[in-house]
């Protein structure tokens, strides 16, 4: 019984230990603040840039993109044409 209890308690300390150490090696990725037109540039973009929000509008009116936005952001940014068609949205996140 003993056994188990001190089983447990290091397994406890060990997951603490390694969330802290997460947390300290991945601290730029976990406060990162990702645009929500990153994640949605179908949805509001009344609070986006003007610059950004023209780039939106025409990206809204290419029916081609939304299809493929079904099947996730992801995949919808790493297409090899969206950097070359819309530079703006490259250019703000870097």
């Amino acid at each position: 019984m003993n056994q188990e209890i001190y089983e447990e308690l290091l397994f406890a300390r060990t997951l603490i230990t390694d969330t802290k150490d997460f947390e300290s090696r991945f601290e730029d990725i976990l406060s990162m603040v990702i645009p929500p037109w990153i994640i949605n540039p179908y949805g509001d973009i009344e609070e986006t840039n003007v610059i950004i929000q023209e780039e939106l509008t025409e990206l809204s009116t290419n029916e081609e993109l939304k299809v493929q936005f079904k099947n996730g952001y992801q995949q919808f940014w790493l297409q090899n044409n969206i950097p070359v068609t819309y530079p703006i949205f490259w250019d703000a996140l870097v």
